[in-house]
């Protein structure tokens, strides 16, 4: 048996068994606990399961983590990666295999991991943009197992389908770049528009509407993405703050 526990901080951890079932069904929204050893399988961290503990049952399951980035903070949370799509249709097998899936929003590219025991191995290739939840895994069989993070889709639902999104990242222009305090944004006119300043693995720093000049002075050094969306489209763009 496998599968993921996740606390209220969408804090997690695989739980994995050889053999057995140590006497529990999984169900999703169980509170549980679950005793034996730590471990790690090509990178991902697990407990070698000795016994589950069932509390109670129905609980509310977290909401995912918007993410741009898969990496060891995704590992085991659960996380949603929006406007993306198959980088290449005939990847998807559709015929109950578990298989490796590229997707990108345009921008980076992440691993999709479908596996065979989840109804998406079974089903059409989907030919569309959607927003992709799932959990975040890892497969690296060499040290220091800093690469091969994936993303896992539970069931079906987890890949929904959106109307695309008109990419505008030709019409934005953001300088200077690198930035130390101001940053400012070309080309959106007049237009209604938010402007959310993301770290890599997606967490929001910053988020105004209707404003061109972003002060950016009071986040860490480091990368970040820009994210504009206007009545026309969104842009993605790649900055630095030194």
């Amino acid at each position: 048996m496998q599968f993921t526990i996740i606390d209220d901080q969408n804090d997690g951890i695989s739980v994995y068994k050889s053999s057995g079932d140590a006497g529990y069904t999984v169900q999703e929204g169980d509170y549980i606990s679950v005793t034996g050893t730590i471990d790690q399988y090509n990178g991902l961290l697990e407990i070698l399961v000795d016994g589950i503990t069932l509390i109670n049952q129905n609980n509310e399951l977290v909401s995912p983590t918007v993410v741009t980035q898969l990496n060891e903070e995704t590992e085991s949370q659960l996380v949603k990666i929006e406007n993306v799509y198959l980088k290449d249709l005939t990847e998807w097998k559709g015929t109950g295999e578990s298989a490796n899936i590229t997707v990108t929003d345009g921008v980076n590219e992440y691993l999709m991991r479908i596996d065979n025991d989840c109804d998406l191995s079974t089903a059409a290739v989907p030919d569309y943009v959607f927003n992709l939840t799932g959990i975040g895994g890892q497969y690296d069989n060499s040290e220091p197992y800093t690469d091969g993070y994936q993303i896992f889709p539970r069931y079906a639902s987890d890949i929904d389908k959106i109307t695309k999104v008109n990419n505008i990242d030709n019409k934005v222009n953001i300088y200077p770049n690198p930035a130390s305090k101001n940053l400012f944004i070309e080309g959106i006119n007049n237009e209604n528009c938010t402007i959310e300043v993301l770290t890599v693995t997606g967490k929001s720093m910053i988020k105004v509407t209707n404003n061109t000049d972003i002060d950016v002075s009071n986040i860490p050094c480091g990368s970040y993405i820009l994210k504009v969306k206007t009545d026309s489209g969104v842009a993605n763009k790649l900055f630095i703050k030194q």
